[in-house]
């Protein structure tokens, strides 16, 4: 490459900054000109920075980031956008995919995987391919609150932490303006996709992981 393309990293943690620009800082192409810790800061940073690829952490400060790709790309088309994340979940990878992410890497890879991705996904060679849901099953334990709201839907979510709260059924569809009926769906629901098996384990569930 002629010039330099120049990097904006989005990540929370200080640690990944600091981690990214040292592995990055030796690539004679690359310069990174700015990093940015909070969602709310991605946009105009782009804006002002004006950068050709973003690598973008998919959980920042709790958010999913994923939720603003779509607005990036209509702002800002000729961006590339890599995921990094310690996320590796089918679910996470077919999100990424659908609202346009160019790349997905896991943040253990090496420096010559990072910049060679850059490098691909800027010249459309061997573009980075982000692999589509493969088994329901890789959901079934999940690690953190971050995990367990993309395996929930909103609705399950919001169950969940009235059950953790000890409503019944009966009183969490009269909050919620739902039937009874709907309400004891959405609880098998959400005990499947948990691997829970009772409701007592939902509760134990949702408190170990902070989700009341």
């Amino acid at each position: 490459m002629t010039t330099k393309t120049q990097i904006l990293i989005a990540d929370d943690h200080e640690v990944i900054i600091s981690g990214m620009e040292s592995m990055l800082g030796d690539v004679e192409w690359i310069n990174v000109k700015r990093s940015v810790s909070s969602p709310e800061d991605l946009i105009p940073a782009i804006g002002l920075t004006s950068p050709d690829v973003l690598i973008l952490d998919v959980n920042m400060m709790g958010k999913n980031t994923l939720d603003i790709v779509p607005d990036i790309k209509n702002q800002f088309p000729e961006l590339k956008i890599i995921n990094f994340t310690s996320y590796d979940l089918p679910a996470i990878r077919k999100e990424a995919k659908s609202v346009g992410v160019d790349a997905f890497l896991l943040k253990n890879c090496s420096k010559d995987k990072l910049a060679s991705t850059i490098f691909n996904i800027l010249t459309g060679e061997h573009k980075e391919k982000i692999l589509p849901l493969i088994s329901a099953s890789e959901l079934d334990r999940l690690q953190d609150t971050f995990e367990i709201t993309q395996s929930l839907s909103e609705r399950e979510l919001e169950i969940l932490k009235l059950v953790a709260l000890g409503n019944t059924s009966q009183k969490i569809a009269n909050q919620l303006n739902l039937s009874k009926h709907t309400i004891q769906w959405h609880r098998k629901n959400i005990i499947q996709k948990l691997n829970l098996k009772s409701a007592a384990e939902m509760i134990r569930f949702a408190h170990q992981h902070n989700i009341v």
